[in-house]
């Protein structure tokens, strides 16, 4: 065996093993992608050739309404409804530029009109720290569900020029840590928060003016593979965290 047939085997097997890790960190989303392709719509002469693949997957999903193959990836979604009311809310930003944040959250308060959006952080207390190399916002008060959803995006969508801050919101139930969650803002998402539950499920919480209000999270599994939160090594160590209180007030 020489060394160029050594070189082609070890790229073999990299990609072997590569596809396998793919596979392997979310087989359900990859098996998913996978019984999709077959029926790919762009391509007839492929979907006759896997017809013995798809075609019976199509009709088990028919006749028991798996949503394997749907149009809109809002149709696979589960509505659960929550109480916003009983989780410890939580910002978590990667920058140290505490005074920059602080700017963001007054121009949130300035931009949007409390009465027509119902964004209202105007006399909120909020307690900021630095925590793992990252800020860390407590809210202590009870603030609307979609306002802080509105925050994060908005946030996210403030950060200074070839800045990335990765906000995320994240949700400790106060008396069932399993019922937690964490979301963040993904542009291929417009009108969505993404995340996962403390179960490892994937989940959104809806932008939609005509919905966001309403305390609703949507597990959906139809989105590529992202890490989870460590909501137990982060409930353990946000106890030690102490934080410097100020009150968010309108310019005038």
């Amino acid at each position: 065996m020489d060394f160029f047939e050594i070189i082609i085997i070890l790229i073999f097997i990299v990609g072997i093993g590569f596809l396998l890790y793919l596979i392997f960190r979310d087989p359900v989303f990859m098996f998913k992608s996978f019984l999709r392709g077959q029926k790919a719509d762009g391509n007839w002469r492929l979907k006759i050739l896997f017809f013995p693949i798809w075609g019976p997957t199509w009709l088990i999903d028919k006749i028991f309404g798996l949503k394997l193959y749907i149009k809109e990836f809002e149709e696979a979604s589960i509505p659960q409804k929550i109480s916003f009311t009983e989780f410890d809310k939580y910002l978590l930003i990667n920058t140290s530029d505490l005074v920059h944040i602080k700017k963001i959250l007054k121009s949130f308060q300035n931009e949007y009109d409390p009465k027509d959006y119902n964004y209202n952080l105007n006399g909120f207390e909020i307690g900021f720290s630095e925590f793992d190399k990252n800020i860390i916002i407590k809210i202590e008060q009870e603030i609307e569900f979609a306002s802080i959803n509105a925050l994060i995006q908005y946030i996210d969508n403030s950060v200074p020029q070839n800045t990335v801050y990765n906000v995320r919101g994240i949700f400790l139930h106060r008396q069932n840590l399993t019922k937690s969650y964490f979301v963040f803002f993904d542009t291929a998402f417009p009108l969505k928060l993404i995340g996962k539950t403390y179960r490892n499920e994937k989940m959104y919480v809806d932008l939609n003016p005509e919905t966001e209000t309403k305390e609703l999270i949507f597990l959906n599994s139809n989105m590529d593979y992202f890490k989870n939160f460590n909501f137990d090594k982060f409930e353990k160590e946000i106890i030690k965290v102490k934080y410097k209180e100020i009150e968010i007030k309108p310019s005038t």
